[in-house]
């Protein structure tokens, strides 16, 4: 087994609003997470590409600049990872969650944030099976 395999998971967090991206990383934290924090999809796929047999959660903002959550999911997809994504937006209109799940994300949360409600989920994921790659 890979040694990185027994590190506990690393939750990239990606938000373009420090005071958000900053209330989920803490969050992250104080449930045992080491945690990532890119402000962009361009960051987010650093954070990742940093980590390559690493069991990475990601959990992103969809509205942000140089590139979105939804850009950055179908990357994370592209290169054939089977992590677990978790995107969150104020625009939950059908066709942002269409294109999100398109996309190739596993779940879609609405802001406001529900802290507790984003922890759990993402460790919902955490243990679900593998998405195939």
């Amino acid at each position: 087994m890979n040694d990185d395999a027994l590190l506990p998971w690393l939750v990239v967090v990606a938000d373009d609003d420090e005071d958000t991206r900053l209330l989920m990383a803490s969050s992250f934290r104080r449930a045992g997470f080491d945690v990532a924090e890119a402000s962009n999809g361009v960051e987010l796929l650093d954070s990742f590409a940093q980590e390559p047999t690493r069991r990475v959660m990601v959990v992103s903002d969809i509205g942000m600049p140089q590139m979105d959550g939804i850009a950055a999911t179908s990357e994370v997809r592209r290169r054939g990872r089977t992590t677990p994504v978790l995107l969150v937006t104020a625009f939950g209109d059908e066709r942002t969650l269409r294109s999100a799940r398109d996309a190739g994300a596993d779940k879609v949360l609405l802001k406001p944030l529900d802290l507790p409600l984003l922890v759990r989920t993402a460790m919902e994921l955490m243990n679900a099976p593998p998405r195939v790659a």
